[in-house]
C-alpha cells in the first residue's frame, strides 16, 4: 500500500511538471441498439452508497457523499449482489480532464466518474450503465469523454451510440500549460461553437 502511495505522489509531481494528453469527447447520437444485460443497474442513494466499497476507497465513498448532496445522480452496477461499477451524471459541468472543465447548460448533461470493479471489466458492465442513463436522460444532450489511450472505455461508449465530437489536447512543461480543444467535425474548428458552451477559458 505504501508502495502505490509513494508511486501515485509520483505521478502527480511529474504530471505537474511535464504532461501531454489527448481526451475525446463523445456525443449521444440518440441510437442505442446494445440490449445485452449482465448486470442489476441501481440509482445511488444515501442508503446503498457505501455498497461501493467492494472496489472502492473510502476516499472515494465520501465524495459520492458529496456528490449526493449536490444533487448529482449516481448509477451502481451490482453481480450477484455485489456492486461493481459506479458512473455519475453531472448537470452543472463536464470535466474533460483534470486540467479543463466547461460549464453545461440546461439541456446538457455529462457522464463522468465512471469505474468497473478489475474483476468484472470485460462482460459490458459499462455500456449496459451507459445504455441505461441515455434512457434515463432521453430528453437531453449527452456527453462523455475518454482518454485516447484507454481503448476499452473508447469501444464501451461507442457501443450505445456515443460518437467523437471534439478533442481536448493538453500539454504541461514545467508547470505551463497549453491546452487545445477542437471539433472533430470535418472543417474544424472551436468545440465551443460545435456545443455552443461559450468562450474558452484556459484553466
Amino acid at each position: 500500500m505504501k508502495i502505490k502511495k509513494i508511486k501515485t505522489l509520483i505521478y502527480k509531481f511529474w504530471k505537474h511538471l511535464f504532461f501531454v494528453s489527448t481526451d475525446y469527447l463523445y456525443e449521444y447520437t440518440g441510437i442505442s441498439n446494445y440490449l445485452n444485460k449482465v448486470a442489476d443497474v441501481r440509482i445511488v442513494s444515501y442508503d446503498n452508497v457505501n455498497d461501493a466499497k467492494s472496489f472502492q476507497s473510502d476516499n472515494y465513498i465520501e465524495a459520492f457523499k458529496k456528490h449526493l448532496t449536490n444533487g448529482v445522480r449516481g448509477y451502481y452496477a451490482y453481480i450477484n449482489g455485489i456492486c461493481c461499477h459506479r458512473s455519475w451524471v453531472f448537470t452543472n459541468q463536464m470535466a474533460i480532464n483534470s486540467y479543463k472543465s466547461l460549464p453545461l447548460k440546461e439541456n446538457q448533461v455529462y457522464i463522468g466518474w465512471c469505474e468497473t470493479a478489475e474483476n468484472t471489466r470485460g462482460k459490458g458492465i459499462y455500456p449496459q450503465v451507459l445504455s441505461t442513463i441515455v434512457r434515463d436522460y432521453a430528453d437531453k444532450e449527452i456527453f462523455i469523454v475518454a482518454n485516447s489511450k484507454n481503448i476499452a472505455s473508447q469501444k464501451g461508449i461507442e457501443k450505445v451510440g456515443f460518437k467523437i465530437k471534439g478533442i481536448c489536447k493538453v500539454i504541461v512543461i514545467f508547470g505551463i500549460k497549453a491546452i487545445k480543444l477542437y471539433n472533430s467535425e470535418k472543417g474544424g474548428g472551436s468545440i465551443l461553437e460545435l456545443l455552443d458552451l461559450g468562450e474558452l477559458k484556459c484553466a
